[in-house]
């Protein structure tokens, strides 16, 4: 997933819209829209161009799990750089 783009403007991204009630305003990687907390797995592959997903059901909710906290943990640590530049 990591080199899947997805282009704004293009049909996926107007499935992606229509399907996942997320909109592609550049070009995004496929698994930055899947940190989305709107976004699961199996919609997000189920997008032409994206899939095929996997098989094993365990495996997609972990790619899952782990795009999604790998965002919210990217969020935090940029917020505490802020925080502690803000004190200095």
């Amino acid at each position: 997933m990591r080199g899947i783009w997805l282009q704004p403007n293009s049909p996926v991204a107007q499935q992606a819209e229509a399907e996942l009630s997320s909109a592609i305003s550049k070009e995004t990687r496929a698994l930055d829209m899947l940190s989305r907390p709107e976004v699961s797995y199996a919609a997000l592959t189920g997008l032409e161009g994206v899939g095929p997903a996997v098989v094993d059901p365990k495996v997609a909710e972990q790619l899952e799990i782990q795009a999604k906290y790998a965002a919210i943990s990217s969020a935090s640590s940029r917020r505490s750089t802020v925080n502690a530049r803000r004190r200095r």
